[in-house]
């Protein structure tokens, strides 16, 4: 009993010092923790111009790659240290693409993000309940020989999609300017040569529920001619 009371008393006292701590080595150390990612080593890179800490972890999928966590850190997986050079540069610089991204990327893409997921939520429970109530009143009809008024239910999916839709538009903002900021300190070229390396990595591995943008799947030519029209 006595363990169990000490282990609460821990556990509350960590979650605290997690809110209120402003030591990224601490926030970062944990939510490596939380999320069953070994810590293995920190790091200094210099690219861009700039030195960085990075937080090396060791995960036994690919589901991670690289990160830029909401502390201001970034996490790679150890086995980016096993690629190709030209394929480290590119997963850094994109997450410190993300870590360099001026403001109004960042508060376009988030305040989107988080505005859509939270509609998404009573959305989808909408959606479910009215769907089982429809269920029922379908059953009801054909039992009885009624006839049962969908229209209702379009309207709440299209809303649905239309905030899935401003999700993947907020991700794709933020992606894209990182997949950006990689042209911009190196070069159209090499970024071509070095995408068939990075596509090839990621299909190593079905099983992953997100990807790192390709040429393929987003426009970013299309993002970075934008980007460049607007800096420069």
């Amino acid at each position: 009993m006595g363990f169990k009371v000490t282990s609460i008393i821990n556990s509350v006292r960590d979650e605290l010092r997690y809110l209120f701590s402003r030591n990224p080595d601490f926030k970062t150390l944990k939510y490596l923790k939380d999320n069953k990612q070994k810590f293995v080593k920190k790091k200094k890179f210099t690219l861009a111009g700039q030195t960085f800490d990075v937080y090396i972890c060791e995960k036994n999928d690919d589901y991670l790659s690289g990160q830029y966590t909401r502390h201001k850190t970034i996490i790679i997986n150890k086995k980016v240290l096993n690629y190709p050079k030209d394929v480290q540069k590119c997963v850094l610089l994109h997450e410190l693409g993300h870590k360099m991204a001026p403001w109004p990327i960042k508060a376009v893409s988030v305040s989107l993000f988080m505005i859509a997921f939270l509609l998404l939520i009573p959305t989808s429970v909408l959606t479910f309940f009215y769907s089982l109530y429809t269920i029922i009143l379908i059953a009801i009809s054909i039992i009885f020989g009624s006839w049962v008024n969908l229209g209702i239910l379009l309207p709440i999916l299209l809303i649905e999609a239309m905030l899935l839709l401003t999700v993947r538009f907020a991700q794709f903002i933020s992606e894209g300017y990182a997949e950006c900021f990689i042209i911009k300190n190196t070069s159209e070229e090499f970024y071509l040569k070095v995408q068939p390396e990075c596509l090839k990595i990621r299909q190593t591995n079905r099983k992953r529920r997100l990807k790192k943008m390709t040429i393929k799947k987003y426009p970013i030519y299309l993002f970075w001619k934008i980007y460049g029209w607007i800096s420069y």
